[in-house]
């Protein structure tokens, strides 16, 4: 039983649900969303905006 312990654990948190956050980038002035901003964190390339600034 104890073997199957960290197995179950592990089993039961790739079930929980992940909520990814969701950012839309704006110009300061005019309040429109850009396109093709390159976003990063910790100096990695994480991605691109899309053409609606997501």
């Amino acid at each position: 039983m104890k073997e199957r312990l960290p197995l179950m654990l592990l089993a039961a948190t790739a079930l929980l649900p992940v909520r990814a956050q969701q950012v839309l980038v704006c110009d300061g002035a005019t309040r429109f969303p850009l396109r093709d901003v390159q976003t990063f964190i910790d100096n990695r390339l994480i991605g691109k905006t899309t053409y609606q600034g997501l």
